[in-house]
């Protein structure tokens, strides 16, 4: 059983067999006021109390539960103490055309929630700080008029990759060079040659 990094129970994959549910696109009442034009003063996103929707996921047989609210993770304080439950939000993020796109970005902590929000309207930032760390990221409504045409996310999404493909390839090779000018010191001393299968270079 390991630990998960969030810090929000154990979650593990003994009992599964090759498969799990989950639903990935889920509101609460902190997901604020609804997003569609006309019903903006009118209606909130979502009424549903986060304790009550976790217990209705799970009646529905759902094996992992997670919360996707607009911008905020205020969720995960009753929630936090499930072994099946983990963090993600839907981040409003605006492109630089300014139309909206919302992005589901999930198994998130509470640092990539601050930064995930404070690059939100940097698209390219937001999506390299995304593949830097590994997060699972979608475009949601992604035949809706309200938030625009993709077109403009998927080339945003693809200079972004390459960006950190790039700068993760560069370190490598600067490491890689260091290892060669070592080599030929190191592989004189007899005590390193015993433990050089242990050593890790970063860059």
């Amino acid at each position: 059983m390991k630990a998960s990094r969030f810090h929000h129970g154990f979650v593990t994959l003994k009992s599964y067999n090759g498969s799990m549910r989950c639903d990935l696109h889920v509101h609460t009442v902190h997901s604020g006021m609804c997003t569609v034009p006309v019903l903006t003063r009118i209606c909130k996103e979502s009424y549903n109390d986060p304790i009550a929707l976790y217990e209705t996921l799970k009646r529905r047989g759902m094996d992992l539960v997670t919360v996707t609210d607009h911008d905020s993770i205020d969720a995960v304080e009753p929630l936090r103490h499930h072994p099946d439950f983990f963090l993600s939000e839907e981040v409003t993020c605006t492109m630089p055309s300014g139309t909206e796109m919302h992005a589901g970005v999930y198994g998130i902590s509470e640092r990539d929630h601050v930064e995930l929000q404070r690059r939100r309207t940097d698209v390219p930032s937001l999506l390299a700080y995304a593949v830097e760390r590994r997060l699972f990221v979608t475009v949601n409504h992604i035949y809706s008029s309200l938030t625009g045409s993709r077109t403009e996310m998927i080339s945003q999404s693809s200079r972004a990759t390459s960006t950190v493909w790039k700068q993760s390839m560069a370190r490598y090779s600067h490491a890689q060079t260091g290892l060669r000018r070592a080599l030929p010191r190191l592989s004189e001393n007899q005590d390193w040659r015993e433990r050089r299968s242990h050593i890790v270079f970063r860059g």
